[in-house]
């Protein structure tokens, strides 16, 4: 919601990059001890979705019991990172790093609606709803960018 209005955001396509040098020190290696790195990220450096206000309120609809909240998204280049991925060697689990923004959270409805809103005036930036379960890299994502009103 901004002011009176209602925006509908549109969930992002992301990708999982892997990176490769750490994916070559691992195969050079004669123990499996090289941990896998990776990014999950959003193609282009803004997203189309621009809020003028940084005191937002979203509405999220879960189907089922997971985690989820608004993260801050780096830019880097022509893309934007939402999460930075640390694969264990040998046993293949998942270590996520998300850089949750501090929010307030409210159960709108029983069939799991929730209204969420930044703790904090977001600062001008790229920024994510994300709902997720953690260790599974199953993120699912709703890109937008706070700029101030010109």
């Amino acid at each position: 919601m901004e002011g009176k209005e209602t925006k509908v955001l549109k969930q992002a396509e992301s990708t999982v990059h892997n990176n490769k040098g750490r994916s070559v020190l691992g195969h050079l290696s004669p123990l499996p001890v090289v941990s896998g790195k990776a990014t999950v990220e959003l193609a282009g450096a803004h997203s189309a979705s621009v809020f003028t206000n940084p005191e937002q309120e979203f509405y999220i609809q879960l189907s089922d019991v997971e985690r989820f909240g608004i993260a801050k998204v780096t830019t880097k280049g022509a893309v934007r990172v939402v999460e930075n991925v640390t694969i264990m060697p040998v046993t293949k689990e998942v270590a996520e790093d998300i850089q949750m923004i501090p929010i307030f959270q409210m159960q709108a409805a029983p069939e799991g609606l929730y209204k969420i809103w930044p703790k904090e005036p977001l600062p001008a930036g790229e920024y994510a709803v994300v709902e997720y379960t953690a260790g599974k890299l199953d993120i699912q994502i709703w890109d937008f960018a706070v700029k101030p009103a010109k």
